[in-house]
């Protein structure tokens, strides 16, 4: 805003009319009311860019004499000033009231210098430039900038280091001459010389003799030119190029008009001819070709393409254009340029979702959930408050149609929750009437009517009171049944099942009629729980097969033998095993169901069948009476269980059965 005054906006003269004397005065007295001034305001002050005001400025127009109270704002020295409506309806100027502060003062830049904009007050700026030769260390500039109460320089002033290079390119058959072989600042002079050689051998200097350190960018050191060459005359040393091979004869040194003959390395493409001559002053002609790398197929990006098409290879140079899908706009650079290091510039652009319009509707005994963002595919909910439903959709997606995006669905409507007519009750009524309209959580109470003349006297059994709510759909439903009318009576405690137990004990010896007692199946029985109820006869209602016993898995039959179910496999229940003739029983020859946790299994594993073995052995009279373990080690069998029982068949053979 500058030195702009706080002024109200001036109005212009309305144009003449082509009026009457006695009307024209009327309408310019009009015209005169209607104006700021001529009631005595001024309209709000403008802000300013040095000072705020104390006190919030909440009206468009003050009367004349009015005061407003500003102070500085941070990054000047702090006071209080006014600001006055004058009668000519402007405010009077507040320049002048606010002095910037001043940061500290800088140090000069040792080979360099500093240019200041205008002064070391704050929000000023000074830039720092280094003397040719030398590089900058450190931010080019510095902003007075606020810090806490004060003000300072947002950077630390750099330094001016001189540029280096390395060390100068050596040379076959020579050296270069310097005052110092292992510093070379910018400016350094280097010259070469060729070595002396022999008679049959004597080198000749080609080229500069000097060069010397420079830079391009004032930040990198770099030598001013390719060293010179010691050559022997009418020869020339082997070319190189870099990433390619020599295909011809290898040799140290080659005659006038000799040829050389290049190929490049995998992943590069030669660009230049690729035979070159030797000519005179070791010259290679017409030129040394390069090898150039090639760039393999440009990045894809989700939700668009390029236009590459079948090719497999770019070289240096050749271009790629990207392209989005329907619904999203291209971020970033259009096309990408294969370069020489084999890689794509710029970096690869993106497509970002189109955004659907900013959803401005509201939705009245309800709320709107917003996404963090409205592009495409985003989703916009509706819920509505309790007591509300909603009609209409609860959702608006942002979808494509064609070129075009936009929200597919209205904002819904919450409509308020109406449950039907509170039922009616035998012998009693509500406090409901019969034209009434019940909304969500609306309550009606119940009441007996007193009957002394049929001498029974009834009782509410149930709750008293039910309100109106909804279900999982969004319908009015009553939160509980309605309560009955009943004679008065108690019930007993019930007696202990052996399948459940109550989920919350009691020690009450008496229920009314319409108690509910609610239980939970035992561990061993299938999860699940009931109720019983105490009934006007002064019984409790029947709990019978309720909860089902749990069962284990059958087992299979052993191998040879078999398994016998008494009753059932469930908990509780015992099974038993056998064997086939001729087979004994190894193990266990039942099992029980039994429960560990929440979970029923056998409690020992199936048992397994085992052939009984028989062995016949001719003349065993003498045997008759020994140990097993004697007749094994004679006759240098091993046999495991049982008594040696010999007897002399028809066939004079004695038979030796174990087991």
């Amino acid at each position: 805003m500058g030195s702009s005054s706080l002024r109200s906006p001036e109005f212009r003269r309305p144009p003449a009319l082509p009026v009457s004397c006695c009307h024209g005065a009327l309408l310019g007295i009009l015209v005169l009311l209607a104006l700021p001034a001529a009631w005595g305001q001024c309209q709000a002050p403008r802000q300013l860019p040095f000072a705020m005001p104390t006190k919030l400025i909440d009206k468009d127009e003050f009367p004349i004499g009015t005061s407003l109270k500003y102070k500085c704002r941070p990054g000047y020295y702090s006071r209080i000033f006014s600001i006055t409506c004058q009668k000519n309806s402007f405010w009077s100027i507040p320049e002048g009231n606010c002095k910037r502060k001043t940061c500290g003062t800088l140090a000069e830049l040792v080979n360099g210098k500093m240019e200041i904009d205008k002064d070391m007050q704050f929000g000023s700026t000074v830039h720092y430039f280094c003397n040719d030769g030398y590089r900058l260390i450190g931010q080019s500039s510095a902003t007075c900038v606020i810090s806490g109460n004060s003000v300072i320089w947002d950077n630390d002033p750099p330094t001016c280091e001189s540029i280096p290079c390395g060390p100068p390119p050596a040379i076959a058959n020579g050296d270069f001459i310097s005052s110092n072989r292992e510093y070379f600042p910018y400016g350094t002079v280097v010259t070469y010389r060729c070595n002396l050689g022999d008679r049959r051998m004597k080198f000749e200097l080609v080229g500069s003799p000097s060069i010397y350190c420079t830079s391009k960018d004032n930040q990198v050191g770099i030598w001013s030119g390719p060293p010179p060459q010691c050559i022997i005359p009418n020869k020339c040393t082997p070319p190189e190029v870099e990433n390619a091979f020599r295909i011809s004869e290898k040799k140290s040194l080659f005659s006038l008009y000799e040829t050389v003959q290049f190929t490049c390395q995998p992943g590069f493409i030669i660009k230049g001819p690729s035979t070159v001559h030797c000519h005179a002053q070791n010259k290679w002609g017409p030129e040394l070709p390069s090898c150039s790398r090639i760039c393999q197929l440009p990045p894809e990006i989700p939700h668009g393409k390029h236009n590459a098409g079948q090719r497999n290879t770019f070289s240096t140079g050749q271009e790629v254009s990207y392209s989005c899908q329907p619904g999203y706009d291209l971020r970033g650079a259009a096309s990408l340029r294969c370069t020489s290091q084999g890689d794509w510039s710029p970096e690869a652009p993106r497509c970002a979702a189109k955004s659907c319009a900013d959803f401005l509707d509201q939705l009245p005994n309800g709320r709107v959930l917003f996404p963090l963002n409205f592009q495409l595919g985003a989703k916009v909910s509706f819920v509505c408050d309790e007591g509300y439903q909603l009609k209409g959709s609860s959702t608006s997606h942002c979808v494509l149609v064609g070129m075009e995006i936009f929200w597919n669905s209205s904002v819904p409507v919450c409509e308020k929750i109406l449950c039907p007519y509170p039922p009616d009750i035998l012998n009693g009524r509500h406090t409901g009437t019969p034209l009434e309209v019940f909304p969500f959580g609306k309550e009606v109470t119940y009441t007996c009517d007193p009957h002394p003349e049929r001498g029974k006297i009834f009782s509410l059994i149930g709750k008293s009171t039910i309100h109106c709510t909804s279900d999982s759909q969004g319908n009015g439903i009553w939160s509980g049944p309605a309560p009955h009318c009943g004679v008065q009576g108690h019930c007993n405690a019930p007696d202990q099942f052996q399948f459940a137990k109550l989920k919350s004990q009691t020690n009450a010896s008496k229920f009314p009629i319409g108690t509910s007692l609610k239980y939970e199946c035992h561990p061993e029985y299938y999860k699940m729980s009931f109720s019983i109820k105490c009934l006007e006869n002064l019984t409790w209602s029947s709990a019978i097969d309720v909860c089902k016993r749990k069962s284990c898995e059958t087992p299979s039959d052993p191998v040879n033998g078999m398994v016998y179910v008494n009753t059932d496999t469930q908990f509780g229940s015992r099974i038993n095993f056998s064997c086939n003739t001729g087979y004994r029983l190894i193990g266990h020859s039942s099992t029980e169901c039994v429960l560990s946790g929440n979970t029923v299994f056998w409690d020992a594993e199936p048992p397994i069948c085992e052939l009984v073995w028989k062995m016949s052995f001719p003349h065993f009279e003498a045997c008759r009476g020994r140990s097993s373990w004697q007749i094994n080690k004679e006759h240098k069998e091993y046999i495991t269980l049982g008594l040696v029982t010999m007897w002399r068949n028809q066939h004079s053979a004695t038979q030796l059965i174990v087991g």
